[in-house]
């Protein structure tokens, strides 16, 4: 027994001595693929797939913003897997290394078949080591390192088109060009996917997957709808299903095409997606309801939402939807009024809020109303991130508003001021009784609000209960504490967003004292401005270089101060009267030649004239 044992070890070191990478032989070309793919190849596409896996689950998705086609095309997110995609680098690196078999085979006599012909003339006869090549592509790609990438997938389709993985090496390398934004020599390297007419079927929806990415990333959201089309429908992976299907449903949504998107968002549905994806996918799907049929069940399933415990952080995506919906229906004032809820129920989303602001400013602009517009697009210039597709045309209105609006504001203001001196004592007293109760009854309310925002989101955290623990057992001072600093720092940009540590900080504009209320009767002024004098470039009537250090506690009109702002005398009418005129001719230059608005501007001209 002992002696079998013997011969046995000696005839499987023997046969393993004979199993060289410099020898092709049945024996060692079957070796090798065997232990390439069950030692080296299995624990390194483990590795990519883990990887993969990771950025999926770590991904924040802005449900706000077109959805990226791929998890890792943001580098950021994608550098979570770096280590999984080095470790599968390593793995294919030493497939390549230690199996790859290049020595021709020892011809047989008799075979002359082309089939044989054509297996002498490969070059590689391990078929793991294309497939080695291909996830060390993958890997460099999904790291965003382009170069690398590219240079590898390159090598694949070159040296190894005559195997199944030059097909998908050419969807990545199309991917790998795009994220490069080389975006000719992906559209060149995915119209030569197919030429020999054997792609396998599987890999159909991946292809036109990577074409709709292509074309989304140079905006050309009309052309890539069809490839996205053909992608959501073909596929038959659940989570590339919803993604494809939303993605769809966005761009149609964005050529106006609401009745598509809605079957589209349906789609999404369709296998039962997490509760945060089926969510949204409801959401939006009330976003582009078409506002003739089932507006009633729509707005009772929204209002169902809001009441739900578990949504008291989608608030503001579900107000949203309703003012999609009543806008749809042509209810503007129902629109705005919903709009105002989102943003006011706004807490971590400041995409959401960014979205919010825009579609409200978007209304205020057609109806006209410039000043509502105006802050509406100011706010939503600090929460918009400057790659939106929206950001271009937000900033332009944006800023071919800023004068307008201060102009048209002086109009309201000096008006008001002249309706208030034009009142009898009487009738003015009165007036100021109101305006200072208005004014009581604000500030009560702002003082609620921030009691009741600090009091449930930060004094009474567990985070906060922990610092205050941590601070009694020998914390000195507040700002030596990290951990409170910490907390203070992310309710601060909860609630405000990320802002940087200047004057002014609340607005986008810091030339604009126009608030964010539409108009503050005289003397309703926060922050030490007065509202009485917004032209540009005048200083106004109380600012100076102290009230800065007062930014934070809104001033308190009084009885006298009112009265101050109200031209009472001849001379203080007629200066007022002249400043209309100014913003008068001003505004109607601005509407006519940089807003293109010809019925208000000739009504501008009228009232001047």
């Amino acid at each position: 027994m002992q002696l079998f044992k013997y011969i046995l070890t000696i005839s499987v070191l023997t046969a393993i001595a004979g199993c060289s990478v410099k020898k092709n032989t049945w024996l060692s070309r079957n070796y090798h693929i065997l232990n390439s793919y069950y030692n080296v190849y299995y624990n390194g596409r483990e590795a990519f797939d883990e990887g993969m896996k990771s950025i999926a689950e770590g991904e924040d998705i802005d449900y706000t913003s077109l959805l990226p086609v791929y998890t890792e095309s943001d580098k950021e997110k994608a550098s979570k897997a770096s280590a999984q995609m080095d470790r599968a680098i390593e793995k294919g690196k030493k497939l390549i290394e230690k199996h790859s078999i290049t020595a021709k085979p020892k011809r047989k006599s008799g075979k002359t078949s082309e089939k044989y012909k054509a297996f002498t003339r490969k070059s590689e006869f391990n078929p793991m080591v294309d497939d080695a090549w291909l996830l060390i592509g993958k890997a460099h790609s999904v790291k965003h390192e382009d170069m690398d990438a590219i240079s590898v997938l390159e090598y694949i389709i070159r040296e190894h088109g005559d195997t199944p993985s030059k097909y998908e090496a050419t969807i990545w390398l199309a991917k790998t060009y795009t994220n490069a934004e080389q975006y000719v020599n992906a559209q060149a390297t995915l119209e030569g996917y197919d030429l020999d007419g054997e792609a396998p079927e599987s890999l159909y929806p991946d292809y036109m997957a990577a074409y709709a990415n292509m074309l989304i990333a140079q905006k050309r959201y009309a052309e890539a709808i069809p490839y996205m089309e053909k992608a959501a429908t073909n596929t038959a992976i659940k989570s590339k299903y919803y993604r494809y299907n939303y993605i769809l449903a966005q761009l149609y949504q964005m050529k106006g095409r609401n009745s598509d998107a809605y079957n589209a968002y349906s789609k999404a549905l369709k296998n039962n997606p997490d509760y945060v994806r089926s969510f949204n996918a409801r959401i939006s799907m009330a976003s582009v309801s078409d506002g003739k049929s089932g507006v009633a069940e729509t707005e009772k399933a929204l209002v169902k939402l809001s009441k739900d415990k578990k949504n008291k952080e989608y608030l503001d995506q579900i107000y949203y939807a309703m003012g999609n919906l009543k806008l749809n229906a042509n209810d503007r004032n129902g629109a705005i009024t919903q709009l105002k809820k989102s943003i006011t129920h706004s807490t971590t989303n400041t995409n959401q809020k960014g979205l919010s602001f825009t579609t409200l400013g978007d209304i205020y602009y057609q109806m006209p109303q410039y000043i509502e517009a105006y802050e509406a697009y100011d706010s939503a210039m600090v929460f918009v991130n400057e790659q939106s597709s929206r950001y271009r045309q937000l900033s332009e209105r944006h800023s071919n508003l800023a004068e307008l609006s201060s102009n048209l504001k002086t109009i309201r203001v000096q008006d008001s001021l002249l309706m208030l001196a034009s009142l009898s004592q009487t009738d003015r007293d009165r007036r100021i009784d109101d305006i200072l109760e208005k004014q009581k009854r604000e500030i009560e309310k702002q003082q609620q609000a921030t009691n009741t925002t600090f009091g449930d989101t930060f004094f009474q955290n567990d985070l906060y209960t922990q610092n205050q623990q941590s601070t009694k057992a020998g914390a000195k001072w507040y700002f030596y504490n990290v951990q409170i600093v910490g907390a203070g720092k992310m309710e601060f940009e909860r609630s405000w967003g990320k802002r940087k540590n200047e004057d002014n900080w609340r607005r986008s504009n810091k030339s604009s004292v126009i608030e964010e209320d539409s108009y503050r009767e005289p003397g309703m002024e926060m922050d030490n401005e007065r509202v009485a004098d917004p032209t540009p470039g005048r200083k106004s009537q109380t600012a100076s270089a102290d009230s800065a250090k007062q930014q934070t506690k809104p001033s308190v009109a009084t009885r006298e101060s009112l009265l101050a702002d109200i031209p009472l005398t001849d001379e203080a009418k007629k200066k007022s009267k002249k400043e209309i005129e100014e913003a008068l001719y001003e505004s109607a230059e601005q509407l006519l030649n940089t807003i293109s608005d010809y019925k208000s501007a000739a009504q501008q001209y009228e009232r001047l004239l």
